[in-house]
């Protein structure tokens, strides 16, 4: 409710879609993304199949979807018809196709079925300053996506991108370490913390009209 409240008293409403709606927000923010995507409703078929032969992995994903929802992982060799895919891809509203990202190692270590994120929370003052009120570590167990509701857990970060408590997930469990890999989870650094600290730092500045905003992050060998 307070997320709520928030988001419609400092977020101008005829900027909101383009962070609703994940084709928008790929298209204004693609020099930031750190990865390539496709929209299927406009991409050609060599596009397509050029797409799928760069990226050994991809994810199809509905573009309006919460929570993880409507997000699918493909490995590209077993998709043996592209324009079939196209079809049942866009039958089902997902719209958007993207590079499957390579987590760094250390990330990896947490839950390597799927990349493990950041939730970064952060406020554009009337000075023009960049204020972070959150910071959020999630993972996943053992399924594709790191969504609390598709049974991933999460913890809080300090400043320094550094766990101090347990990870809780979406029955109230507590994980002092992760149930299916063993790593602890108290005192886990996020790797390349400066990165993500710049990134946040540039993108949150990209839409002033929009001063509050939950980024979601992936952690990458070269940076976030």
């Amino acid at each position: 409710a307070k997320s709520n409240y928030l988001s419609r008293r400092f977020n101008a409403v005829e900027h909101r879609r383009t962070f609703a709606d994940k084709s928008l927000f790929n298209a204004r923010f693609t020099a930031h993304l750190g990865r390539e995507h496709l929209d299927l409703r406009t991409c050609s078929p060599v596009e397509l199949t050029a797409f799928l032969e760069r990226h050994p992995r991809v994810v199809a994903k509905v573009a309006d979807s919460l929570g993880g929802d409507g997000i699918e992982v493909y490995t590209s060799t077993e998709i043996g018809d592209p324009e079939g895919f196209r079809a049942e891809r866009l039958a089902g509203r997902q719209i958007l196709l993207e590079q499957f990202l390579t987590q760094h190692p250390e990330m990896m270590r947490l839950n390597p079925s799927s990349v493990n994120t950041l939730r970064i929370v952060t406020f554009l003052d009337v000075a023009g300053a960049v204020r972070v009120l959150a910071r959020v570590l999630r993972m996943g167990n053992g399924g594709d996506v790191d969504n609390f509701k598709a049974g991933g857990m999460y913890t809080l970060l300090d400043e320094h991108g550094v766990a101090h408590h347990p990870a809780i997930d979406g029955e109230d469990r507590v994980f002092a370490a992760h149930p299916l890999s063993g790593t602890p989870i108290v005192g886990f650094a996020v790797p390349n913390w400066p990165a993500v600290e710049a990134l946040v730092d540039v993108i949150a500045r990209e839409v002033p009209e929009i001063r509050y905003v939950g980024w979601d992050l992936a952690v990458t060998p070269e940076g976030a």
